[in-house]
Formats: structure tokens, sequence, C-alpha cells
């Protein structure tokens, strides 16, 4: 059993959201002494049909944006300003979007002066910082463009519902065309519900619900949140099994377009999962078993035909691989045509490829052109290597009469294939003794486990699946941190590749104070593509906890950018810019968290409130 996320989040990620609530001394941190911030000048500027104003002072700003409706309006609370004499006279071009008082408002801890921007629904907003000035950009919405919004990102503003004929339409409203956009599927289980993720690039959620409930026997609600700088919007299903779905492009949006049931009519629809980015022994298993049970009997019809008439009759096969080894591939195809597979050992490479319902020796096909592979196919056997080798397969019986000129040749001129003989005493016997660990470590018989996988390593010294095991049991489980770094460092010295033995190193190491030596097997645990989540997370922790505060916001920023924002992110950005006295995005990260809508731990909602409305 590989070392799950949540295992690792036990040990040292879920300092995240504990320590956003207590800290040194069990209280909130304090503020740092207010620094007034001199507004010099304020100057709007109309071009075309937007407007764009900017607020110049002596410092850096420290200020907050929230929203206000009926009418909609935008508030820019900005903390212990002073105006010029002539601020609040400043008034704007004549338009007829956008109208903006200024007040100051004195009952705060600290004292905050307010630009509150009227808008029409017309428009859409964007507040930033550069250097000292705060620049607020006001423009169209839809149908007219202003000059000068190239950088301004589009918006989404609206998540649109029908439902009609067994069909539920969903629109992603923009202000803009979306030009790109991924989209991914979620598995569903026990008491947690199947998805559909559309992750959108460089767009703003600023004025889109972060949730929406769907009364449809398939999709239960749409959930928006952060992701890098785009949008991640989530799609449940009403249960385990994930519905059929078609995603299209907009002129001012993204339209998803879901089946509520099996007889309800429509274009083509998909549900294929994505496969896991890292695959692993376990991992690997799960997918031969889901992509075997895709497996379609041939039926009539033209696409069919056609692979018929092609010369492609195997079973068919569903595949959705995303950057997965090719080994794995190959693998998994063992599995699919119950055939004897030999690969190279100079194929390498990963693999990302999605095919719906087409005969397996195409698909293998595919996957040999797209790596620039030859196939030999003789005797239940396929042999795959790279095309610059060459393979000649056995003549005859009279090979045996010069076998040892042949191997040279295969050696030095074609494919070394490995001749099936019986294993080593050892080799079994640390097989079977794994297979009882794992039996033992799922009912809960830790001790007993690691007195087995120690056996078989005994009798295998080299199995580096064993000594990974030890690691995470020594690690999660007995908590004996000393046992868990030697065995990740054996596990290491078979395997260098081996990241989740180098995660384990890390935390161990970083658990008995060895500060240098777990920074090392922390970046080597991190050096994936993609790097793993719990590396990631547990890196960023450890940096944070050794004062690291850059090195930990660029390690959250990647996990951000890579698998999206969770509340633990959120919480350890908000936190960390609370320790650099970074006053503006501690609070811009604080307003974040209330609008994601993740499940919040009221002293946390309490403690982010109060500081957004005391603008400190």
């Amino acid at each position: 059993m590989i070392m799950s996320t949540r295992s690792f989040n036990l040990l040292f990620v879920m300092v995240f959201l504990l320590a956003a609530l207590t800290v040194a001394g069990g209280a909130y941190p304090a503020a740092a002494a207010p620094k007034t911030y001199a507004i010099s000048v304020i100057k709007p500027e109309m071009v075309g049909n937007a407007l764009y104003m900017t607020i110049s002072g002596d410092s850096q700003p420290t200020y907050i944006v929230t929203e206000r409706y009926s009418p909609f309006r935008v508030l820019i609370d900005v903390a212990d300003a002073t105006l010029p004499a002539s601020g609040a006279a400043v008034t704007l071009p004549k338009n007829d979007f956008v109208t903006y008082t200024v007040s100051t408002v004195k009952d705060q801890q600290a004292e905050i002066t307010r630009f509150e921007f009227k808008i029409a629904e017309s428009h859409g907003y964007k507040v930033v910082t550069q250097g000292n000035d705060i620049q607020i950009a006001i423009t169209p919405s839809a149908g007219e463009t202003a000059v000068n919004t190239a950088n301004v990102p589009p918006m989404l503003t609206d998540i649109q519902v029908q439902q009609q004929a067994g069909i539920t339409t969903v629109k992603l409203a923009s202000t803009a065309p979306l030009t790109e956009y991924k989209t991914s599927t979620l598995p569903g289980g026990k008491n947690k519900p199947a998805s559909m993720i559309i992750d959108i690039p460089n767009v703003s959620i600023d004025k889109v619900a972060r949730e929406k409930v769907v009364q449809s026997p398939t999709l239960a609600k749409i959930r928006v949140a952060p992701r890098g700088n785009g949008a991640r919007v989530i799609f449940d299903a009403t249960g385990p099994t994930l519905f059929e779905f078609l995603v299209n492009k907009l002129d001012d949006g993204i339209q998803a377009i879901i089946k509520d049931g099996k007889s309800a009519a429509g274009p083509e629809m998909a549900t294929a999962p994505v496969a896991p980015t890292e695959v692993g022994d376990a991992t690997l298993d799960k997918l031969i078993e889901s992509s075997s049970s895709l497996l379609q009997k041939s039926q009539g019809g033209g696409a069919k035909n056609d692979f018929l008439a092609s010369g492609y009759n195997k079973e068919r096969i569903s595949v959705d691989f995303y950057k997965i080894d090719i080994h794995n591939v190959f693998r998994l195809f063992r599995e699919v045509s119950n055939l004897n597979i030999v690969v190279d050992q100079d194929v390498k490479g990963t693999l990302t490829l999605a095919l719906t319902d087409v005969p397996w020796d195409f698909a293998l096909d595919i996957i040999c052109n797209l790596m620039e592979l030859n196939q030999a196919k003789r005797d239940n056997t396929i042999v795959i290597y790279p095309k610059k080798k060459s393979f000649v397969w056995p003549s005859g019986s009279e090979d045996n009469l010069n076998v040892k000129v042949d191997r040279n040749i295969i050696k030095e001129e074609g494919l070394i294939i490995q001749q099936t003989e019986d294993q080593p005493e050892g080799v079994v016997r640390a097989r079977e003794l794994m297979r009882n660990a794992a039996k033992a470590e799922k009912n809960g018989n830790f001790e007993q486990a690691a007195t087995m996988y120690e056996e078989a390593v005994s009798a295998n010294p080299k199995n580096a699946i064993a000594l990974e095991r030890l690691a995470t049991l020594y690690l999660v489980n007995l908590r004996v941190n000393a046992k868990a770094l030697y065995y990740a460092k054996e596990s290491l010295k078979i395997n260098p590749q081996n990241r989740k033995a180098a995660l384990c190193a890390a935390i161990a190491a970083a658990n008995m104070q060895q500060t240098r030596e777990a920074s090392d097997y922390f970046a080597q645990s991190v050096s994936g593509n993609p790097p793993m989540k719990e590396a990631l997370l547990s890196f960023a922790a450890f940096a944070e906890n050794n004062q690291r505060y850059d090195s930990a916001l660029t390690l959250l920023n990647k996990y951000s950018a890579q698998y999206g924002d969770s509340l633990n992110t959120m919480v350890a950005k908000a936190r960390i810019f609370d320790k650099q006295n970074k006053r503006a995005q501690a609070l811009a990260q604080y307003k974040a968290i209330l609008a994601s809508g993740f499940a919040i731990h009221p002293e946390l909602r309490r403690y982010a409130q109060e500081r957004l409305s005391a603008g400190q």
C-alpha cells in the first residue's frame, strides 16, 4: 500500500490549518504599527468606453476590495491614508457607466479612506497594485471593447443553468472569449461524488458566485475556486458515478452539456476518467481494472466497420493516459491482450493519449508510432523496441548450437531479451512475505507487517518496494523516525528516482531536526514532473517552519498552479504574508479564503472577518 496523501497531511501538513488558528503564545499575530499612506494625486482617465484611475501615494498601500449590491458597488478601503487637499473634489469625466465618491470611515481600529464606485452591469472592474500606486480599470463586460484593455483578463460573470428533455445545459458566461480551457474528471467513491472539472487559465472570478446548486438527476452543484491566475470550475455529480458530458467553447464563455439519464438524446458525450499523473503499482492496478472494464464487443456500424476493413479486429478499449510512464502503458496492454509483451530496456518516456472505443491493436499501433517504436509479433508474444534498433527472432533449434555468438550479436546490434528463468529462491520467498505483510498491514497489525517486510528484505536485499514500505510504516504508523530514515535511504540507493522514499526520508529527517539533510531530500521529492502533492505541501511547511518564507510561497504557488488551491494552501499563504508583515497580500488572501466556498473553522472565519473589517 503506497503512502497516502492523508498520511502525510496528518504527520506534517496539517500544521497549515492549526498554525493559522494559533501561533506562538496561543494568540493571533499582532498587527504592525500603521504607516501613513499619503496620497499625492488621484488621476482618472477615460479611454473609449472604459475608465482608468490611478491613486498615487508615497509608500506601498494597504487596502482591501469588497463588493456591495443593489446597486452594484465596488469599495476600495485604504488603511491609514491621507488625501491631498483636492482629493475629494476630483471628478470623473462624463460617462454613463460609473460614478464614485470618497469618504473616511473612522469607526474602525484603523482609519480607512473609502473609494466607492457604482458600476453599471455593462462593465466589469480590476484593481491592481503597481509600486506605490493603486490602479483601477473599469471596462466593458461584453459588446464594445475599449482601447488598452489587452492586459485586463476576461471575467466570469454568471453560471446559467437550463434544463430540458433530459439535458442540463450550463453556460459559464464571460466578458470575453475564453480561448483556453482543460477538462478532467475525478472518480467518485463511498460518500464522495464523482466530478467533472474545467480549468480556465487567465480569468477573473471576482463577480461570479462560488457555488450554485442544481436540481438535476445527475448534477448536484457547481463550484468555482481560484486556480493559479485563473479558475477551476467543479461539476459535482449526485453520486459516485459520473454523468455523460460535452464541453464547447462559445463566443462569450464555455458551455457544458450534461445528460440527465441514459434515455436522453443528444450529442456523443464523454465520461472517460483521467489517468493519474504518477502511477505506482497500486494505482496501476486500478488503472488496469478501470480500463479493462471498458472493453466492448464489436458491433455493426460505420466507424467499427472501418476498423475491420483496416485489419483491426481485436477487442475494443477506451483509454485516457496523461503523462503516464510508457512501461505502465505496456503493462496495461498485457492485461488487455492476454499476450506476452517484452519491452526493450531503451524504451523510455511518458505518454498522453485519449482514445474512445477503439480496437486495442489500433491503440497499440498509435502508441508505437508516437513513441517511434517497432513491434515484432510471434508465438503469442509482442516485442517492443526502438526503431533505431534491429531484432531477429531465433530461427529454430539449430540456434542452440551457437548460443554464445547469437547473444553477442544481439547485445551489440539488436534487442536484449531477458530469458524467462526460474526466479531465485530468495526472490520467491520475499514475494510471499510481502503478500503476507500487506495483509497484516491492511488489518492494522503494523508491527507484524514491519517484521515481515524486514524478512523480505533479508531474503532479497534489492527489494526497493519492501524498503519503501518499511520507511512508510515506521514513519506513519509506528512513529520511529530513525528507522524510517534508514529504510528510505536504503530504498533510494536501489532507485534514486523513488520520490516517495525521498519524501519519507525528508519528513523523518525533519522530525529529527536534521535540517540540512531534510532539505536535500525534500528537494529530491519534488523533482518529478509533475511534483507530488504531498511533497509540495510538506516541503512548504518545512520551509515555513525554518523561516524560509519566500521558498514556502514558491512551493505553495507551484502547488496552486498544478493542482488548484486548497484551504490549507490558502491559509498557509495568508499566515506567511502575516509573518512577512505584507499586510495587503495577507488581507487579499483572507478575502479569498472567505469567498472560496471551503468549509472553514469558525475561529478562522471570525479572525479573517475581523482582519478585513479593520483593514489592517
